[in-house]
């Protein structure tokens, strides 16, 4: 008979982890893993189809929405340049660039503000633009004179007109990865996610090439708060 010591162990069980073992786990997890990324695609793939009737008239009361329809209208793009002056003259010249100038003509309508402050604004026009390959000089002349003691240096937005296009508010556009999606209202007074092509973006407006039609009312104020709701409903 063998003897023991009281309350120790007569007998265990070990389990040995063998390269089968790990081999089997490091496969588990990589099913799962891809079942995970699988999952997302489809996700992906479902909110881009994006389904009707996102959020319902009454909702939208709630949420405080604005409204704003597509229609035709003007699209103006912002040239910014640095201007040098004189500090007695009314005159201001810029340097741009070729790809930046070829935008610029005379008579366009500039707004020069103080590189300390925007607060303070003077209004002017281009008054000539240069010619060449590489950098352009441009040539502005303010409405107003400058004082005596002004700055040598000023920040100009010149306005540029692009053209008439089928556009939105710039909030109304929501950017899904590489997609834009805008909320209309249908005709029962619902809103309705939908994927637009868009073109130009603007200062104000965007240029839309398609996926809405003049007249239609997109929403503008409130489009975050309408696209977070339409995602806690199923739209994600």
């Amino acid at each position: 008979m063998s003897a023991s010591t009281p309350g120790a162990r007569t007998s265990w069980t070990a389990r040995t982890i063998t390269v089968t073992d790990l081999l089997r786990t490091g496969l588990v997890a990589s099913a799962l893993l891809q079942g995970a990324l699988a999952l997302a695609g489809v996700r992906d793939h479902t909110r881009l189809q994006l389904p009707k009737a996102a959020v319902t008239q009454a909702q939208a009361s709630e949420l405080s929405l604005a409204t704003s329809e597509a229609s035709i209208r003007p699209v103006q793009t912002l040239v910014r340049l640095r201007g040098l002056g004189s500090g007695s003259g009314s005159r201001l010249r810029a340097i741009a660039p070729a790809s930046e100038a070829r935008l610029l003509r005379a008579g366009q309508r500039v707004r020069v503000f103080s590189l300390q402050s925007r607060s303070s604004m003077i209004q002017a026009r281009v008054e000539r633009v240069g010619t060449g390959t590489d950098q352009i000089e441009v040539q502005v002349l303010l409405a107003a004179q400058p004082p005596p003691n002004a700055q040598l240096s000023y920040m100009m937005e010149i306005v540029v007109e692009r053209g008439q296009f089928l556009s939105v508010p710039n909030d109304a556009v929501i950017e899904e990865g590489t997609h834009r999606v805008v909320y209309v209202q249908n005709g029962d007074g619902d809103y309705e996610a939908r994927q637009i092509e868009v073109g130009i973006q603007g200062e104000l407006f965007t240029a839309v090439k398609s996926g809405l039609k003049a007249g239609e009312k997109v929403v503008t104020t409130g489009s975050f708060f309408i696209d977070s709701e339409y995602k806690m409903k199923g739209g994600d």
